[in-house]
């Protein structure tokens, strides 16, 4: 488990998602499993913090976003699962770019 920010977690979890609809497949069994974990427990952080950024009542829009950056910059104990370019290069299917601006601080070659 790592603390990671409530940001962090957000862009892995897009990025996961970039790769998931395209079709993408893993084919390591121990990492798919992780993933999956991952992203159950991200997509709970990520629905309660919706539901807290849209209820957030400042008609200022920089104090608005200051109060969601602040929610957005704390700290949860999460397992990132470790992503590989191995574990991507045995797939059929392409790869948007995309996914890569979300996954790159993410990632290791091996």
């Amino acid at each position: 488990m790592e603390k990671v920010t409530l940001e962090k977690i957000i862009k892995y979890n897009n990025g996961l998602n970039i790769v998931s609809n395209a079709g993408v497949g893993i084919k390591d069994i121990e990492l798919a499993y992780d993933i999956s974990i991952f992203k159950a427990e991200s997509e709970k952080l990520v629905k309660a913090f919706q539901e807290v950024a849209g209820d957030v009542k400042e008609k200022d829009e920089k104090k608005k976003a200051a109060a969601v950056q602040v929610l957005l910059d704390k700290e949860y104990e999460i397992e990132m699962p470790k992503l590989t370019i191995e574990a991507l290069k045995e797939s059929t299917k392409e790869i948007p770019l995309v996914a890569f601006d979300y996954l790159h601080e993410f990632m290791t070659k091996k």
